[in-house]
């Protein structure tokens, strides 16, 4: 399994959730005009967009060979209208990992929840659901496997130097297949009000190879 594949894999769900997450001020805690007459839940709490964010996480990547450590930054880039709707526009870039690239991917909020775009020509998915509660369960469709989440608990995040209150803590599941051969991903993010994504942790195992790939994602800094 090369790299460039593994690293894809990591943010494919939450990247994640991945990784993909957004912060917002207090003073900035209103939907814009776009999604003013929206009803807005948990998941717009949980996963706050505003123009110009930028958040710094560290990626640490381990298998048999040892550890690989870098950096994923993300910044909110304005509003696009995509097929008649209002999607927020997030560049992703890396540093410290071969063979990853920038990428661009897009979100709206709805009174269904966060919906999501890995590219314009593709069709929206359902991110997020608005409503978010301890054993809310939802699909993600991906054309490799579906991707099944649940929110097990409402609890702190320990990250190494900090800790964050009132966090669902969301595991997901999938099993896939490509060219390369069949894996099973699972793991666990925590969600953070006002923050997003604070901490993935996230297991890639190769079921044909019994290979296997740990990956750590910590919210580092945001603005």
């Amino acid at each position: 399994m090369q790299i460039r594949r593994n690293f894809v894999a990591a943010f494919l769900l939450f990247g994640s959730l991945l990784t993909l997450s957004c912060s917002i001020s207090p003073a900035s805690n209103k939907p814009t005009e776009s999604v003013k007459s929206t009803v807005l839940g948990d998941g717009h709490k949980y996963f706050p967009l505003v123009d110009g964010s930028k958040w710094e996480f560290i990626y640490e990547f381990s298998n048999a060979y040892g550890i690989q450590k870098g950096k994923k930054i993300v910044r909110v880039d304005g509003q696009e209208t995509i097929n008649d709707k209002v999607y927020y526009k997030l560049i992703s870039a890396y540093s410290g990992i071969p063979g990853a690239e920038s990428d661009v991917s897009y979100y709206r909020y709805s009174s269904e929840g966060i919906f999501y775009l890995s590219s314009k020509d593709k069709s929206e998915i359902l991110y997020l659901p608005n409503k978010l509660e301890v054993g809310t369960t939802w699909i993600i469709p991906f054309h490799r496997g579906d991707t099944f989440c649940r929110v097990e608990s409402m609890e702190s995040a320990e990250l190494f130097d900090r800790k964050y209150e009132n966090c669902f803590k969301i595991t997901f599941e999938r099993t896939e297949k490509d060219e390369e051969g069949k894996y099973k991903i699972k793991g666990y993010e925590y969600l953070a009000p006002g923050i997003g994504t604070v901490k993935i942790v996230r297991v890639i195992e190769n079921l044909i190879y019994s290979s296997k790939i740990i990956e750590d994602i910590s919210l580092d800094s945001f603005k």
